[in-house]
Parts: C-alpha cells; sequence; structure tokens
C-alpha cells in the first residue's frame, strides 16, 4: 500500500520553488459566489476570504529576520480516476523563519506547519476527518518543506517570497483511515509577506476503494 501511495504521489511533487502565478488572484480556481445572472446569490465568507487573498499584490519587501506565524484555510477537490467524489475545507498552520527563508543554504529548515479539521463529503456523505497532516511527518518521508525570500530584478522587482511544503499524516473518519499527503505550492502576498496564497496537490487514502483519491486544491494564510 505504501509503495502504490508514494508512486501515485510522485506527480505532483514540485521541482523548484518557482513562483504559482502572479497577482490578482491567478490560483484562485474556483469563482466566489456573488452576483449571478438570476439576480443576487448569498455570499460564502470562506470564498470571499479566499477571493480577496488570492486578489492580493505579490510581496515585494519580505522580511529577512524574524519569525511570524500563519494560519487560514485549505479548501481540496478529490478525485477517483477523472471523476470528481469529493470536496473537503480544512485549516492550516505554519510557521516562517525569515533569516533561514533568505539563504538557499537553511531555506529548507525555515517553514513548519500542520493541517487539520477536514470535513466535508465525499461520495454524497458528510465526512469529518480525525487526525493530522504535519511537515515533521513528511520530512521524515524524505520529503523537505521550504520558504524563499530572494530578490528579483526582473518582471516584478523587489524581494518576494515563496513556499513549498509538504503535509504527512494518518487521517481517519471513525471507519476508515489511512495516508494522506498533499503538497501546498505557493507565493507571498501582501505588504511584509502579511498572507499567502497557493495551489495544492496530493493523493488522499479512498475510503471506498484500494487506490488512493488524487487531490488538488488551494490555500490561503494570514499572519496571526
Amino acid at each position: 500500500m505504501a509503495e502504490r501511495f508514494f508512486r501515485l504521489l510522485s506527480p505532483f511533487l514540485c521541482l523548484t520553488l518557482s513562483a504559482c502565478g502572479g497577482g490578482g488572484g491567478g490560483e484562485g480556481g474556483s469563482g466566489s459566489q456573488g452576483y449571478g445572472s438570476g439576480g443576487r446569490q448569498p455570499v460564502d465568507p470562506f470564498e470571499q476570504r479566499f477571493q480577496e487573498i488570492f486578489a492580493m499584490d505579490l510581496s515585494t519587501d519580505m522580511p529577512q529576520s524574524g519569525r511570524a506565524s500563519y494560519s487560514g484555510l485549505t479548501e481540496t477537490e478529490l478525485h477517483r480516476g477523472a471523476s470528481p467524489v469529493g470536496h473537503l475545507r480544512g485549516e492550516m498552520e505554519m510557521s516562517v523563519d525569515f533569516a533561514a527563508a533568505s539563504s538557499r543554504a537553511t531555506e529548507h529548515q525555515a517553514l513548519s506547519g500542520r493541517m487539520h479539521n477536514f470535513r466535508g463529503t465525499i461520495d454524497g456523505s458528510e465526512v469529518v476527518f480525525s487526525g493530522e497532516l504535519t511537515t515533521a511527518a513528511a520530512r521524515d518521508q524524505g520529503f523537505d518543506s521550504r520558504a524563499r525570500v530572494a530578490d528579483q530584478i526582473i518582471a516584478r522587482p523587489g524581494r518576494l517570497g515563496s513556499l513549498v511544503a509538504h503535509f504527512a499524516g494518518d487521517l481517519a473518519t471513525g471507519k476508515s483511515g489511512g495516508p494522506v499527503h498533499l503538497e501546498a505550492a505557493g507565493n507571498f502576498r501582501g505588504p511584509g509577506g502579511a498572507a499567502a496564497s497557493g495551489t495544492l496537490g496530493g493523493i488522499w487514502t479512498d475510503p471506498a476503494g484500494v487506490d488512493p483519491l488524487t487531490a488538488n486544491g488551494r490555500f490561503v494564510v494570514e499572519r496571526d
């Protein structure tokens, strides 16, 4: 099971700490609820906050010293083959050491965090997962998490920040469970790295099957 799990994960792993989109919500994925053709529609506060952070400009004045903690939200779509079968939301927390992120030699030590409180629907049934995914567990499996602060002189001049973080662990619904591995890749946004946003990809144990489900989605976090 473990061998198949990580073999299927490999297409989702980032090879470099490249930026995952520019300003103006390029990472946003699904559109926010709001005004539709039928008139005024109710606004989902969860979706609204996603869009507000995705719309922030990329940070160009990232700190080079000190630490900061961030917390926010995740949204994940699950697929069995090509068919969508689930939609989950969760919580994400991370800590960033900006001095470590400013050096290529130590950027792999600059970020730690966890995801937890996943809930939503799979195959039409409501699910709540216990357990958590952590960068520490992913590191034990050979997947480092990195944050990078670096000057850029082309495209968008300034001192930008990016991250690639791996979160791993076992999650359970009470009747079934197993290993989950998600990769978060994104950019810091707003003045001084006030927030970060990006995409999620990975694999999720299928409560109703043998092969893992594929997972993709997005995240936003704000400085606490």
